[in-house]
């Protein structure tokens, strides 16, 4: 279980560093958002980009918590834990399609962090299974 841990604690920090990436590039978010509502004035923009930034921030911090929680519970003897980690990681899979047909932001990024999260699905079902 040792690398689906690993795993799960690289995962949590690309999950804190998203939010900050995107606060970092607001203007390139505001970009975005202005190309898919090109109907939408100023204060639209600015409360648009508020509430991805607000969200994304909220979302990914739930989400690296619960992964630095399943790091730490995660031993091959709670069973939840091993249902919670390939359901939250498969879950997170799903999110990640979803970012990618909204934001070209991450388009780097989200490849390798499906590829983690695969990866602790992988081990944490083999593991369970020996």
């Amino acid at each position: 279980m040792k690398p689906a841990r690993v795993l799960l604690l690289v995962i949590a920090l690309a999950h804190l560093v998203i939010p900050a990436v995107m606060l970092a590039r607001s203007d390139t978010l505001r970009g975005e958002v202005a190309a898919q509502h090109p109907d939408f004035g100023s204060s639209e923009l600015d409360a648009s980009v508020q509430v991805a930034l607000t969200s994304a921030t909220v979302f990914h911090l739930l989400l690296a918590v619960l992964c630095v929680f399943l790091a730490w519970k995660l031993d091959g003897t709670r069973r939840w834990a091993v249902r919670l980690t390939v359901v939250s990681q498969a879950l997170s899979i799903v999110f990640s399609l979803v970012s990618w047909s909204t934001s070209a932001m991450f388009h780097a990024v989200i490849p390798v962090v499906v590829l983690l999260q695969l990866a602790v699905i992988v081990l944490v079902l083999r593991a369970r299974r020996t």
